[in-house]
């Protein structure tokens, strides 16, 4: 039985082909005007708009209200095939508030999974400032600039080390990195940019600046030792080393957790090797003992330092 003639049948064929290519049009359209080119990712529906999660970018859907064109009206580009036809693309907005916001969220969400000390939220309000100004400066320039994946991260990540510094809350580039949730345990990629941008004097960081009280300052606080001479003492041992060249091998957050542990040992402190590792953001007891021996070894340097401020220096 023969419910439909061939013509029908070919006629109704051809109407599903021209529907199915109509359907992939509208999907390739669709896809072209909800890129966002910058940050060569698909852009997510937010509401009715659609926009960028790295930049800020949104494809407004506001309904025409102008004159029926394909090019502008009121900073605006008109969307002319695709799903979004005639709406309007957002084309010369400045989204720098809304990437601010959209990058002080991420930042916030890796604070929450976080489990290290917090970091202060005006030091993330100001790295993720200094990434918007980096942004604007590089587009005056005329450079390519990345804003996404690894590479942005640790652009990121390298801007907090520098912000931290400044703030005088120091903290070391592996914490930063595994707050950033980067895979490798540093950012010298994104460091080397940043440096690059204030050599240019593009941005304003501190990138000559570690200082050693923002350490002892912290982990001083953190072990309840609050006598003000203690932080002196670390101050003066510290810089001595550096000036003689004592322990050059030694990391700087080494030599001041050694020379805490020197406090606590010469004045018979209450407190663990254990305890000192884990107010010191986990620093290992043989590397700040290393450093211990070299100040000892190295009576003639560091002996003035240690009667200056009461602090026993051992018998050899």
């Amino acid at each position: 039985m023969e419910f439909l003639d061939s013509e029908l049948f070919d006629e109704l064929t051809d109407q599903v082909s021209q529907l199915s290519l109509n359907t992939k049009s509208i999907e390739n359209d669709d896809a072209k005007f909800n890129h966002c080119n910058d940050c060569n990712v698909r852009m997510d529906l937010s509401g009715s708009s659609y926009k960028c999660q790295y930049c800020g970018f949104t494809i407004n859907n506001e309904p025409d209200r102008g004159k029926d064109l394909e090019g502008t009206t009121s900073n605006s580009i008109r969307i002319t095939t695709g799903v979004n036809k005639g709406r309007l693309r957002n084309g010369n907005a400045d989204y720098s508030k809304v990437q601010k916001k959209n990058l002080m969220d991420q930042l916030a969400k890796k604070q929450a999974q976080y489990n290290g000390p917090q970091f202060s939220k005006d030091v993330l309000l100001a790295a993720v400032t200094q990434y918007g100004s980096c942004q604007k400066y590089i587009k005056q320039e005329g450079d390519d600039f990345v804003r996404r994946g690894s590479i942005r991260d640790e652009i990121l990540a390298a801007l907090v080390f520098f912000e931290c510094i400044r703030a005088k809350n120091i903290r070391k580039r592996k914490d930063i990195a595994i707050f950033m949730g980067l895979a490798s345990s540093g950012f010298a990629k994104g460091e080397d940019i940043v440096r690059t941008w204030h050599a240019k004097k593009l941005i304003d960081i501190p990138v000559n600046e570690e200082p050693v009280d923002g350490y002892a300052d912290r982990y001083l606080e953190a072990l309840g030792l609050e006598d003000p001479r203690y932080g002196l003492f670390i101050e003066e041992i510290v810089v001595a080393s550096m000036n003689n060249k004592i322990a050059m091998s030694s990391q700087i957050s080494s030599k001041i957790v050694g020379a805490i542990w020197i406090v606590i040992t010469q004045l018979k402190i209450n407190i663990t090797s254990q305890t000192l590792e884990k107010s010191t953001d986990n620093t290992k007891k043989n590397t700040f003992v290393k450093f211990c021996k070299a100040v000892y070894d190295s009576g003639q340097v560091f002996a003035p330092i240690f009667r200056k401020y009461e602090i026993p220096f051992p018998m050899s």
